[in-house]
């Protein structure tokens, strides 16, 4: 743990510590606020509620910012304190009678001394184990950048692995659907051996990966449903989202409200779509059938559902 205070100064682990410990409260009054608000707007569309929920984790990242930039300053004007007292045994003196001794303390300023000294005991208990938090911080992230750098790696192997144009006649239909959410980005789309079910991937670049046997026991209407959301997610730039969220996760990955928050955005990403899906196709009971035929196939095939019917568990 004492290899931490070789890399990093104590000024910015004392500040990354700080700030760990605040996010706890701070990022826990967030989800307060946040399911509060969801309960108001339990009638509003999918995609208000996703975009509150997004805006949330986004305001708990910038609360976590400015308390790191506070505590961070806080921490150096302190170190610059310590080394005149080191450097100069009579500036403690010189200070005090600048700033204190003509100065006379009310009686809420004492009472609010005593209060402070109370905090001390705690505050020396955090002060003295924030290498150790911010290892942990810090090993826990690494594993988790990790994670995502093999998960990106892994899409840019789907992107490529021995992929098969889909037909003409399903890329016309993509192109149609393209024009009708006004998407001017060409959207391609192919076949791929290693896709457990139908996933987007890519902003600039989008592409639909299908499995193998992904329209089978598919009627066209559900091959369409199943298309439209898959174009919602491009619409919506979804990708590119989640990529950020991602990264807020990787930063309070010990945080049990910001998986809460995530799992309600991704839930209202995963409804946002459907609605597109629905008003695009026109067709609500085409749509249910393909979200149960996709669980149904990937079901017999022994594998997780991990894209197009992961988080459909709850209309089935």
């Amino acid at each position: 743990m004492n290899t931490l205070q070789t890399i990093f100064s104590p000024e910015l682990i004392e500040a990354i510590g700080w700030t760990i410990i605040h996010s706890l409260w701070q990022g826990a009054i967030v989800a307060i606020v946040l399911s509060i608000l969801l309960i108001f707007l339990r009638k509003n569309s999918a995609q208000v509620k996703y975009i509150i929920s997004f805006f949330s984790l986004l305001i708990m990242l910038s609360i976590a910012a400015l308390t790191f930039v506070n505590t961070y300053t806080y921490a150096k004007e302190k170190a610059v304190l310590k080394e005149n007292i080191t450097t100069n045994p009579g500036y403690i003196k010189t200070y005090l009678e600048q700033n204190i001794a003509n100065k006379t303390l009310t009686e809420e300023e004492i009472g609010e001394a005593t209060i402070n000294l109370k905090l001390v005991k705690v505050r020396s208990f955090f002060q003295r184990n924030f290498n150790i938090i911010c290892s942990v911080w810090m090993l826990g992230m690494l594993f988790l950048i990790i994670r995502m750098l093999g998960g990106l790696l892994y899409t840019r192997r789907l992107r490529s692995y021995q992929i098969i144009e889909l037909s003409e006649e399903w890329l016309s239909k993509i192109e149609a659907y393209s024009q009708k959410l006004g998407l001017k980005r060409k959207v391609n789309a192919f076949f791929s051996p290693l896709a457990n079910g139908p996933i987007t991937l890519g902003t600039f670049k989008p592409i639909i990966l299908f499995p193998i046997s992904a329209f089978t026991g598919l009627s066209s209407e559900n091959i369409e449903a199943i298309i439209a959301h898959e174009l919602a997610h491009v619409l919506r730039h979804d990708y590119f989202f989640n990529i950020i969220q991602s990264m807020v996760e990787i930063l309070f990955f010990y945080h049990p409200a910001v998986w809460i928050i995530s799992a309600q955005i991704r839930n209202e990403r995963e409804n946002s779509c459907d609605n597109i899906a629905i008003e695009l196709t026109g067709d609500k009971v085409a749509y249910v059938k393909a979200l149960a035929q996709v669980q149904i196939n990937q079901v017999e095939q022994g594998q997780l559902a991990m894209a197009f019917a992961t988080s459909k568990g709850n209309i089935l």
